[in-house]
């Protein structure tokens, strides 16, 4: 997680913000359901997100060691017990050097500093997930799901 966990709930009245540049990042179909299910209050900003790979990145290589660190006394020598794409990781994870961890958690404060600052104690509006899955529709926000 890159955020630390809230300090206090956010006020009922919390500016809501939209950043097209994050809505971009989504399938259309997805971002259009997000912008339609968003009330006329909400404020847009435009923000630059040129570090986003490499937080991503930096993310998955700290998740990994942190990974192998709570996991890999367990699996080492039993990978094979692991489905194909979660032993890849497994492998991936127990080859991060102390160094490597390191250099990631330090990225990933940084992330984290960054992206406090630019959302405060604000709610930003984007999708849960790039696309949806196959077979579903997306619904705009605050429309039930019907059962068939």
């Amino acid at each position: 997680m890159l955020l630390p966990a809230p300090r206090s709930p956010a006020p009922p009245t919390a500016e809501l913000v939209v950043v097209p540049e994050l809505l971009a990042l989504a399938e259309p179909d997805v971002a259009a359901a997000v912008s339609g299910g968003l009330p006329n209050t909400h404020r847009t900003e435009s923000w630059r997100l040129d570090d986003l790979a490499s937080w991503r990145d930096a993310f998955v290589v700290l998740q990994a060691w942190e990974a192998w660190q709570a996991h890999g006394p367990v699996l080492d020598g039993r990978l094979d017990v692991l489905g194909p794409d979660v032993r890849a990781r497994f492998e991936r994870a127990r080859t991060v050097t102390p160094a490597e961890a390191e250099a990631a958690r330090s990225a990933v404060a940084s992330a984290r500093r960054t992206i406090h600052e630019l959302v405060g104690d604000r709610v930003v509006a984007l999708p849960s997930a790039p696309r949806h899955r196959a077979g579903d529709r997306p619904r705009a926000a605050g429309t039930a799901a019907r059962s068939a």
